[in-house]
């Protein structure tokens, strides 16, 4: 154990004196030592806060999902072992209320009761920093109220700490350290965060809670189906729930070794048919490059600039079911090997992909429609993944099993969303 004492300082400022016990490869030394190296700390100017954590114009939330990834520990939590030192000092001082999850439904209520954590009589923007994985953001963006009588501001600061951060990739925030470089570092407004909504046929459901329907469901990363949405899902097997990432290539492995990977469907963009009773192994709508790290699925996507990009694999009725089964992993390994399965234009031919750029459909309204039946009669075949929670596309009395995708701006109940970038 040794004694670890941190100066900050702005232009010979003292700022603040941390003195921690601790080892030395702790969390917080390793975060700090960084953060000082960097110089990010030196750059605060204690009399004009940047905006994002200037608690006189913007109401601060920390949202803390302690379960997500491998949950917290000892040696991995960045609020109580940093944020809250330096929001809590002296010459900082931010005003912030902190949560954290107690519940499965924590993020849900929490969101749909924000007008209340808020005081939105007051109606000054938030600035929500949220400790978490990708699928919890999604959760609380799903589950805002309605606004009736304004519009107010979200700025989102994500701390990677999930199974799953590909938004976090798509904005090169590494790890936690880098997130609170960018919230203590110049003032930002943040870029708009771009939303698609899907609407789905009558009889849908959550797959983890399969009484609570969905018609309509917003994303901001991904919707797959096929491949992918099936290894997420069964990668939420309780199980598997505490080995974080590794979890999905385990699912991945059953899904490949036990099933056939091949799903029929019928679609369309805008009024455009792509397929008509074709089966496909691997379908995936996505707004970023990387899923997880180095998995560079769709390298021409761009969350920001609204690139959103339809990846889809053929399944070859030439050859029997293993056989395509090993070509889809030999797509995922591509992947990982600098995405080469689109840069090798033999590869892609071979291997039967398509790899559609969808502002190319955008009308003059500035939107677009995907419609996708499935037709599928089991409902493992059905269900979808929306940035991690998965949705089983079903009907009543037989009807059509659809989803329709247009774009939404970065609105949704009246909150304009942003992410700080």
């Amino acid at each position: 154990m040794s004694s670890f004492t941190a100066r900050l300082f702005k232009n010979g400022l003292f700022l603040r004196e941390i003195a921690i016990l601790s080892s030395e490869s702790s969390f917080l030394l390793q975060i700090v030592d960084k953060l000082v190296n960097n110089q990010a700390l030196l750059s605060i100017d204690v009399d004009h806060l940047p905006l994002q954590i200037d608690s006189n114009r913007r109401k601060i939330i920390v949202l803390d999902s302690i379960h997500s990834g491998k949950g917290r520990s000892s040696s991995s939590d960045p609020y109580q072992q940093l944020l809250k030192i330096l929001f809590n000092s002296e010459n900082l001082n931010v005003d912030h209320d902190y949560y954290k999850t107690d519940s499965i439904d924590f993020i849900s209520n929490f969101s749909s009761n924000l007008l209340k954590a808020i005081d939105s009589s007051n109606k000054l923007p938030v600035t929500l920093i949220i400790i978490s994985g990708d699928t919890s953001i999604n959760e609380f963006v799903n589950n805002l109220p309605h606004i009736p009588d304004f519009q107010n501001d979200i700025l989102i600061s994500v701390l990677p700490l999930g199974s799953g951060n590909a938004l976090a990739s798509e904005l090169n925030i590494i790890d936690p350290i880098d997130s609170i470089k960018k919230l203590i570092s110049n003032s930002s407004k943040g870029s708009k965060l771009p939303l698609y909504n899907a609407t789905f046929s009558d009889g849908s459901y959550l797959f983890l809670n399969p009484e609570i329907k969905v018609s309509s469901f917003n994303f901001f990363l991904i919707f797959s189906w096929c491949f992918h949405a099936s290894l997420v899902a069964d990668s939420e097997d309780p199980s598997l729930k505490s080995k974080g990432v590794e979890r999905f290539q385990i699912a991945a492995n059953y899904n490949l070794n036990k099933k056939i990977q091949t799903y029929n469907c019928d679609l369309s963009i805008n009024d455009q048919q792509i397929a008509s009773n074709s089966n496909y192994s691997y379908f995936i709508l996505s707004a970023v490059k990387n899923l997880q790290d180095n998995f560079n699925i769709s390298p021409l996507s761009n969350l920001l600039n609204q690139d959103l990009y339809l990846l889809l694999m053929h399944y070859n009725n030439d050859i029997d079911g293993q056989s395509n089964n090993k070509n889809l992993l030999n797509v995922m390994n591509q992947a990982f090997n600098n995405a080469n399965h689109i840069d090798d234009t033999n590869f892609f031919k071979s291997n039967q992909l398509d790899y559609y750029k969808i502002k190319d459909y955008k009308n003059h309204n500035n939107d677009f429609q995907i419609n996708l039946k499935i037709n599928e009669s089991e409902k493992n075949m059905c269900r979808v993944c929306l940035d991690g929670t998965i949705i089983v596309v079903d009907s009543i009395n037989d009807t059509q099993k659809f989803v329709q995708i247009n774009n939404s701006g970065n609105s949704y109940n009246n909150w304009n969303l942003f992410i700080l970038n």
